[in-house]
């Protein structure tokens, strides 16, 4: 056996290195779930709607009052158990398999396109074949405008909705149920809801709850970058870093 030098030991770890992280990286984008190569494609996503409006649609109680249909024809991006009420979002995110496995919505007959994190199964159940599957970045990322750099943040599905937002170029973006105001918060006792819809059981009707998600909310300051583009449609909302209009100035914009 000839003399082994350090300096091929460290070309060796090197190899091996990048080959962790190459490997790592194709599993994330998802070429590896269940043995299937990976659908959907990222290509047409960034700057797709560049310089035009989109509708950002979470559940929360600030979204209450709205007529969905209201956003018929216009960019839109609905999040979670939203789409249970409104099926005609143009893009539709989620994140977990629960929401799957749980969901009253047939998205078998939904039109749009699903975005969903790279640990839901490739084509969930061979089902779909609108799917694009993306990496849900940790919280100490950064948010880019590229969705192959990967969706900010795990924590919160209307973070990842947001960030599929900037990375379309959309300019002027409305979120709508994202937020909650600070009254309906100081004065929210256990029992209540603080969904889009009152009557709506799959949420825990905790001040726990309440105060659990509002620390979350402190998350949307990595957009401040994109704050000049960003309408809290939440007046008196916890995200006072964006420009906050009501429903009615909404309403207003959509039919500029």
């Amino acid at each position: 056996m000839g003399i082994v030098r350090m300096k091929d030991i460290h070309r060796i770890q090197r190899l091996n290195m990048n080959a962790d992280s190459n490997w790592q990286r194709l599993m994330n984008i998802g070429y590896f779930n269940n043995g299937e190569k990976k659908i959907g494609s990222f290509h047409d996503v960034n700057n797709f709607w560049y310089k035009e409006k989109c509708f950002v649609v979470g559940s929360s109680v600030a979204g209450r009052g709205l007529d969905l249909n209201l956003l018929d024809g216009k960019h839109t991006i609905g999040v979670n158990h939203m789409i249970e009420y409104y099926n005609k979002f143009e893009w539709f995110v989620f994140q977990d398999l629960r929401f799957w496995q749980t969901t009253t919505c047939d998205l078998t007959k939904f039109k749009g396109r699903i975005f969903t994190s790279n640990n839901i199964p490739v084509n969930l159940d061979g089902k779909l074949d609108n799917v694009c599957k993306f990496i849900p970045v940790q919280t100490s990322s950064r948010v880019t405008t590229c969705i192959e750099n990967g969706l900010f943040a795990r924590p919160l599905t209307g973070l990842v909705a947001l960030n599929l937002a900037i990375c379309s170029g959309a300019n002027r973006i409305y979120m709508i149920g994202m937020d909650m105001p600070k009254n309906f918060i100081r004065y929210f006792k256990d029992g209540n809801s603080s969904h889009y819809r009152e009557d709506y059981n799959g949420e825990d009707k905790t001040k726990k709850s309440i105060m659990n998600t509002v620390s979350r909310l402190e998350l949307f300051k990595k957009f401040i970058p994109f704050s000049d583009r960003i309408y809290n449609v939440c007046p008196g909302g916890t995200m006072d870093w964006f420009t906050q209009i009501s429903l009615d100035e909404m309403i207003e914009a959509i039919n500029e």
